[in-house]
């Protein structure tokens, strides 16, 4: 496992704590959190992906925060079909 994943799977398992604390939030296993962690690690990866392309299509240099914008409606609709 590399570092990256680690902390992804830090990350996940804090975010899911946060909702049981109310009780609203099943608990999950090891390996569910894992794949959650691969995913949200594979949709952040895309994201940055499509963003880079969104920018150089424009000329720019950098992504910026509204590079972000315009691909998130069709980065939701491809993760959610």
């Amino acid at each position: 496992m590399n570092p990256t994943s680690r902390t992804s799977d830090n990350m996940i398992e804090e975010l899911l704590n946060l909702h049981r604390s109310t009780n609203d939030f099943p608990r999950t296993t090891a390996k569910a959190q894992e794949m959650l962690a691969k995913a949200a690690e594979v949709l952040i990866q895309e994201a940055f992906r499509r963003a880079g392309e969104c920018a150089l299509k424009t000329g720019e240099t950098h992504v910026t925060k509204e590079h972000f914008y315009k691909i998130l409606y069709e980065l939701i609709l491809d993760f959610c079909v």
